[in-house]
């Protein structure tokens, strides 16, 4: 059974949490009311991963695309949207 809009079971949005839980990046309280249920929240530290996290990938993206011209950037960044349609409509 997949969870509804993640493409993936529950099982593994369990495992997913419980490493994220352990690595500080997120706390998981479960619901009183109903022990399926949890809550989850990103404490600072994972906002502060997140964002180092982000500026890595933005760094990286420069570095690997300063290389192409703005024409064939955009011309990737259209296909690239188009088959983001494709895939959000499967």
């Amino acid at each position: 059974m997949k969870t509804e809009g993640t493409e993936t079971s529950a099982a593994a949005v369990t495992q997913l949490l419980k490493g994220l839980v352990g690595a500080g990046y997120v706390d998981k309280q479960e619901a009183a009311d109903d022990r399926r249920k949890v809550r989850v929240k990103v404490p600072a530290a994972g906002r502060a991963r997140h964002r180092q996290r982000e500026a890595n990938i933005q760094q990286w993206m420069q570095q690997a695309l300063a290389q192409y011209s703005e024409a064939k950037l955009s011309a990737a960044t259209q296909i690239l949207r188009q088959l983001g349609a494709l895939y959000d409509a499967l």
